[in-house]
């Protein structure tokens, strides 16, 4: 299981988060080799950073935040959404000037690792578990 997240954030005058996706990859060159998610395609993955963005931003009080998913790196026999929503969620966590708790990163890896027993495309909705954490909603 792998994926590399690559994320640009600024905090906004806005109580809205907005995520831009801008990913420009080649896409799937060979068989073996990283794939980075074109403009076109990787919907599923673009749509699991989304939810690890959303996740994390909301777990650690960033509501007013511009994000950019400037890249996003996988392969197709090891990555899928869920995949992508925990390094995306990591990746805000880590450099968000707070440490992140074991136990949640734990829950993260845990969703990543048990996530190869739904579909490959199948997109995690992690709203109400920011419950768990004592995230907003």
């Amino acid at each position: 299981m792998f994926a590399e997240v690559v994320l640009q954030v600024a905090r906004v005058d806005s109580d809205n988060l907005v995520i831009r996706v801008a990913c420009d990859g080649a896409g799937w060159t060979a068989q073996g080799h990283l794939e980075e998610a074109s403009s076109n395609g990787y919907e599923d993955w673009k749509d699991g950073a989304r939810v690890g963005i959303r996740f994390a931003c909301a777990l650690v009080g960033l509501p007013n935040a511009a994000v950019v998913v400037a890249r996003i790196t996988g392969m197709t026999s090891d990555t899928n959404p869920t995949v992508v929503a925990a390094a995306a969620a990591l990746a805000i966590l880590q450099n968000g000037g707070k440490q992140v708790e074991p136990r949640v990163r734990s829950w993260l890896y845990t969703q990543a690792f048990d996530s190869w027993s739904s579909p490959q495309d199948f997109v995690p909705d992690w709203s109400q578990d920011l419950l768990r954490w004592g995230g907003p909603v």
